[in-house]
């Protein structure tokens, strides 16, 4: 059959080849679209994949590493802070009470504060007083949920190149660290140690911990020729190991200090008696009474040294004691030290002791002696009522 062109056909042909340009525009339009839609889907799901899966729970994680590394940031900057103005001044007080809002905001970022902290305290070429201010602070805050404080404190002490004055604030806070393995480098450093005021940060610091053969070394502590500040710490070091073998140390060593008195005129030596018997005290025991009654009723012990026998003896209460302090009672001559008998009547004395303790409040013309000795009556008249 012969085409024929005429008007008609010549539209239909057209309208056909405008139908299929449109339908050929369409489908490659789509197709652009699906490819796209399917680079839009691709993109997040490779962030997700990277940073939180997609998943509202590990979103929320992603969040907080955000914020961590915020935080980190922002005690770093303080530090930083705190570092220059540091420089100026060695005045541990001044740095510390004059940048107290500084100091406030970097507690508040918990963890972040102790991470950034940790590296300053470590840093040697860091302030000193920075140094020391950080160590009071992170130690309380973390001591014994975060291995890396006593770590680093340990780290300081055991450096023979760190600064005395950092080391000082180390001995003093590591044991609130938990650090049992300090514990054993302290035992070990003691006998070798020559700076006397280490000395006795370590003797100090020893004694909160409960090493195994601390006796013989804090037992050379007690020698005569130790600054009487580390004397002191080692009664106290000697008596926190607990104990019959440390019962007796002290028992023997309080006897042998005082066997000839202690005089006020010689406070330093004075002091370390005192202490001696503190220490006895915080091991009672009634084994302990006939050290503390030899002390208590030698006159030529001072009136501290006496007085705090006889607390020590009311402490470890029992009926010994309260024989002993109702014989000191009628016998006492010195009132300053009777003050102190009457004292620890009101604590072991029976109801039955009230009226001894008045009657002997009569006798007596110091004033303070005589109320302590009614006051004491009163106390022992209310057991009754008890």
């Amino acid at each position: 059959m012969k085409f024929k062109l005429t008007k008609r056909n010549l539209i239909i042909a057209v309208l056909f080849v405008i139908i299929v340009t449109s339908i050929v525009v369409f489908l490659l339009g789509v197709t652009k679209r699906s490819d796209n839609a399917r680079t839009v889907v691709a993109r997040p799901t490779m962030v997700d994949t990277k940073v939180n899966s997609s998943s509202p729970t590990n979103a929320v994680q992603g969040a907080l590493v955000t914020n961590s590394y915020a935080g980190l940031n922002r005690a770093k900057q303080i530090i930083l802070n705190l570092r220059s103005i540091a420089a100026k001044t060695n005045d541990v007080q001044a740095l510390c009470y004059g940048n107290a809002a500084l100091f406030a905001e970097l507690r508040k970022l918990g963890s972040d504060a102790v991470a950034a902290s940790l590296d300053e305290i470590a840093d040697k070429t860091s302030p000193e007083s920075l140094r020391i201010i950080l160590i009071e602070m992170v130690t309380p805050m973390a001591g014994r949920r975060d291995d890396r404080v006593g770590q680093v404190l340990l780290a300081i002490i055991t450096d023979s190149e760190d600064v005395k004055a950092v080391k000082m604030q180390a001995l003093a806070w590591i044991p609130a660290t938990g650090n049992q393995s300090a514990g054993a480098a302290l035992l070990e450093m003691l006998p070798k140690q020559t700076d006397v005021d280490l000395e006795f940060g370590m003797t100090r610091a020893l004694g909160r911990f409960q090493v195994a053969g601390s006796l013989p070394a804090l037992q050379a502590e007690l020698a005569d020729e130790k600054k009487y500040l580390t004397r002191i710490a080692a009664y106290h070091a000697v008596a926190k190991q607990g104990g019959q073998d440390a019962l007796t140390l002290l028992q023997n060593s309080v006897a042998a200090r005082l066997a000839t008195g202690s005089q006020e005129s010689h406070p330093e030596e004075n002091t370390v008696s005192v202490h001696g018997i503190l220490a006895l005290g915080e091991i009672p025991d009634a084994s302990s009474l006939p050290v503390l009654e030899s002390v208590a009723k030698n006159a030529a012990n001072s009136v501290s040294v006496r007085s705090t026998a006889i607390q020590t003896i009311s402490t470890i209460g029992g009926p010994k004691a309260s024989q002993f302090l109702r014989s000191a009672l009628q016998d006492e001559q010195n009132e300053s030290v009777l003050a102190y008998v009457a004292r620890a009547m009101s604590l072991a004395g029976e109801q039955t002791d009230a009226s001894a303790c008045l009657a002997k409040a009569a006798t007596v013309s110091d004033s303070y002696t005589k109320t302590e000795l009614q006051k004491a009556a009163q106390e022992l008249q209310k057991k009754a009522k008890r």
